[in-house]
Parts: C-alpha cells; sequence; structure tokens
C-alpha cells in the first residue's frame, strides 16, 4: 500500500513538473473585462488544469505591460491594441494570439455645462490625451473629421496618464480630453462629462514571439484556458468584478455597466465567447499602425497583418 502511495505521489510530482511554465501579466488599474479575466486565472484552477505552471502578475499601466514583455521578465500581457503597434514599431517580435473585445468605451468629452456643443466646437480650445496610447489617434482624428486641423485648430495636450489628464479636466486647465472606461462610464454617471464622439476600445492578448517559438503549441493551448476563463467572467459577474473592483478601486456595479459593451461578458453558454481575430479587427490595426507611424510615434510601419495568429 505504501508503495502503490508513493507511487502515485511521485506521479503527481511528475506532472506538476511537466506542466508548462508561463508568466502572465494584465492591467490591474483603468480597464475593463481584462481585469475580470486576469483575476479569473489568479484565482482558479483554470491554467493548472490546462498543463500550465502560472505566475499570474497584475501591473498598473499599459507602460508597464509593455515594458514587460520587451524586456523578457513576462511571455504573455492582456494590453490595448496600441501597445501591440508600439512594440512592433521598435522592433520587439510578439504576436497577437487573440482578443478580448471591447474593454469598454473611448469617448472625446467636455464637461457637463460646457459650452462646446459638439466636436468642432473646440476650434481654439485645450485638448488632452496621452500620446502613444490608444486615446492618441482618436484626439487627432476626430476633430479633423469634423472640419478641424488637429494641429493648427485645436491644442493638443499630451498627459503623462489617467491621474494628471483627469486633474487638468477638473480643474479646467484643458477643455477636453479622451478618455476611457471605466473612468467614462463613472463621468457620466456621475453627470460631470457630456460626450462629443465615442467608440469602442478593443483589447488584446499578446505573447512573445520567443515564447512560442520555444514552446510550440502554447498559444492554443493558452487561448482554450482564455476561453474558458472569459466564460467564467461571464457566469460569474459579481464575483470577478469584486475581484477586479479591489484592484482597480473601480466599484463593482460600475465596472459591470461597463462591461456590457462586450458581448463576451453577456455569453450564456462557452460556444459565445468569441476571442478570434476578425478581418475587420485587423484592418483596425493596420490603420493603427499607419497612423502611429504618420505621426512619428514608432520608426518603422510594421505590417501587423504578420503578427496575428
Amino acid at each position: 500500500m505504501r508503495n502503490a502511495a508513493a507511487a502515485l505521489l511521485l506521479l503527481a510530482a511528475s506532472t506538476r513538473a511537466a506542466d508548462l511554465k508561463i508568466r502572465v501579466a494584465f492591467p490591474s488599474v483603468g480597464t475593463v473585462i481584462a481585469g475580470n479575466i486576469g483575476t479569473a486565472l489568479q484565482k482558479t484552477d483554470i491554467l493548472r488544469r490546462r498543463g500550465f505552471d502560472a505566475e499570474i502578475t497584475p501591473l498598473p499601466l499599459g507602460r508597464e505591460l509593455k515594458e514587460a514583455l520587451a524586456a523578457g521578465q513576462i511571455d504573455v500581457i492582456f494590453t490595448s491594441e496600441s501597445n501591440f503597434i508600439v512594440l512592433l514599431g521598435q522592433g520587439f517580435a510578439c504576436r497577437a494570439i487573440s482578443t478580448f473585445g471591447s474593454m469598454g468605451e473611448m469617448a472625446l468629452v467636455v464637461k457637463k455645462g460646457s459650452p462646446v456643443k459638439d466636436v468642432a466646437g473646440l476650434k481654439g480650445r485645450k485638448l488632452a490625451t496621452i500620446f502613444g496610447t490608444s486615446l492618441h489617434q482618436p484626439a487627432v482624428e476626430w476633430p479633423r473629421d469634423a472640419g478641424l486641423d488637429p494641429r493648427r485648430d485645436v491644442q493638443l495636450v499630451n498627459m503623462r496618464g489617467m491621474g494628471p489628464m483627469n486633474a487638468a479636466f477638473e480643474s479646467g486647465d484643458v477643455d477636453a480630453m479622451v478618455t476611457f472606461d471605466p473612468y467614462l462610464t463613472q463621468g457620466v454617471k456621475s453627470g460631470d462629462y457630456r460626450i462629443l464622439r465615442e467608440s469602442g476600445l478593443d483589447g488584446i492578448v499578446l505573447m512573445s514571439a520567443a515564447y512560442e517559438k520555444a514552446h510550440p503549441g502554447a498559444s492554443r493551448k493558452f487561448n482554450e484556458a482564455l476561453r474558458e476563463a472569459t466564460f467564467y467572467v461571464a457566469a460569474h459577474h459579481d464575483e470577478t468584478n469584486a475581484w477586479a473592483g479591489a484592484l482597480n478601486g473601480f466599484p463593482p456595479e460600475l465596472l459591470a455597466e461597463a462591461s456590457k459593451a462586450n458581448p463576451n461578458y453577456l455569453a450564456k453558454k462557452p460556444a459565445d465567447v468569441d476571442l478570434s481575430i476578425s478581418p475587420a479587427y485587423r484592418e483596425k490595426l493596420a490603420r493603427l499602425s499607419r497612423f502611429f507611424f504618420e505621426e512619428k510615434l514608432i520608426p518603422a510601419q510594421p505590417d501587423v497583418r504578420r503578427f496575428i495568429e
């Protein structure tokens, strides 16, 4: 009997040793869905059952996520589409293996009592954004769509992060800003923000090319785990919003409201979860790549289609 028990222990130990080590990071601040899925992977055994020995780390901002992947400290990050473009444009080889879809909305907002009634009304005014992020492109293109020259008619103000940008907006140092969920939903629900234009902000999952090359098939296995974790979030709204809220400081009910923009959040069965990168999304990434290169934010324009799973 003792020999049988010892054999079982040895088998379990060897199985654990065979698990594939993987280091995953997700944003702890300022996004919806990604935080829920990241904490679900932290607090459940989904990755272990899928054959991974995972180290999962919440990092506060897209900058830290991008730098950790580029430095080889992390193998997979949940991040914004802009980080994907910047990494490729700076010569770091990574692959987009899936997308969560909407991480909420981003919008150009003014204060509720502002005299600015539409985007064209921003002529001669200050518009805050964060250069090199997903908030940069709408700050340039939306005024242009409204007939303004974004370099002459609008003063774009580059902020160092959401905290400084929110403070500048509240103090009146800027007239408008491009912001995103859950900050956006919070501002609208409080009655402080009025939206002039809005659009979706999608989340993307990146794996370093070095990790993928060293572990063939790992991206497929990881996506299977990710699909299970996404459905876990869909089936456990209250629990996962509380987990994410404990990290980012937003009320769970506000995260729930912002997350409803994502069909995966509303999935009723596992087959409803769609993490695939659609042709339309590939084209969106290609447009963003062109924009970043034209704005001289990256030294080279990558052909993003070559780096998509």
